[in-house]
């Protein structure tokens, strides 16, 4: 960028609302902004520049769709549940895995207190594990500790 359009297009990036420091290097022809995302979001930022320093050809994405990033675990969810449905089509039903992999916890607790094998994790570690596992993937409809209210039963 030449260093009077710099000049320029700093000094209208200054009068924004929401642009804090904005400094032109004539060396490199380049602008830092510095702003507030909350008050003036990057689309306008870039349009401005844009537009004040005549970059006339290039155009911001206006109205384009950005690519829908898959949300976090979804890949894993999938897994999972195809791992759940294949336990359950094996164990004609019966078993799935909100009560396997406790099962299979507890199962591993019970076999170092009867077998003595005293490694970690110890016993109370599966048994711990397989609770919490439980809990976690059969959530209640209703909790136990808490009222409808969010205050505590029997307060």
């Amino acid at each position: 960028m030449l260093p009077d359009v710099a000049d320029a297009v700093a000094q209208r990036m200054r009068e924004e609302p929401g642009v804090g420091r904005v400094e032109s290097s004539a060396r490199t022809g380049s602008l830092v902004i510095e702003y507030e995302p909350r008050v003036i979001q990057l689309p306008r930022v870039v349009d401005l520049l844009v537009r004040t320093g005549g970059l006339h050809g290039l155009e911001v994405d206006v109205g384009a769709e950005r690519p829908q990033r898959e949300a976090p675990g979804v890949g894993i969810r999938e897994i999972m549940d195809a791992w759940d449905r294949f336990v359950a089509k094996v164990s004609d039903g019966r078993i799935d895995l909100r009560t396997g992999v406790p099962a299979t916890l507890l199962a591993f607790g019970a076999g170092v207190v009867l077998f003595g094998r005293r490694r970690m994790p110890e016993w109370y570690d599966f048994v711990f594990w397989s609770f919490v596992t439980f809990v976690n993937l059969n959530p209640s409809k209703t909790s136990w500790l808490v009222g409808d209210r969010g205050q505590r039963a029997g307060a």
